[in-house]
């Protein structure tokens, strides 16, 4: 069973992303900050985590991101960043803090299908 993790502070995008992922082989989680997808990433291991980078909260997305690849095992994960905010500059700041790919906001669900396919 494969875990995917989904780090999104919108109940209706979360809401949508658990019925497009739904698949019997995965297992879903869901986190509505950054904090708590940190918590949850430590204690469950996803092996794919689809990351918001705004979030409420003390962390943003990129400081769970860079928090979780500091420490031991946090790099096994793979990290699909998905944010509305598509300049250059925040694609590489993603880029540099760890994430394995980068969706920006609205994305198609065959891109988001294609990337989890490709990463998992």
């Amino acid at each position: 069973m494969r875990t995917i993790l989904i780090v999104e502070d919108q109940q209706e995008v979360q809401s949508l992303l658990g019925i497009a992922l739904r698949h019997p082989e995965r297992r879903l989680l869901h986190a509505l900050s950054a904090e708590q997808g940190l918590t949850l990433a430590r204690n469950e291991h996803p092996e794919l985590i689809l990351l918001d980078v705004m979030m409420p909260g003390e962390l943003d997305g990129l400081a769970m991101l860079r928090m979780l690849r500091q420490e031991a095992g946090g790099g096994d994960c793979k990290v699909v960043v998905m944010s509305a905010r598509t300049q250059q500059k925040d694609i590489a700041a993603a880029f540099a803090a760890g994430a394995d790919a980068y969706l920006p906001k609205p994305f198609r669900l065959k891109d988001l299908q294609e990337t989890i396919t490709r990463h998992l």
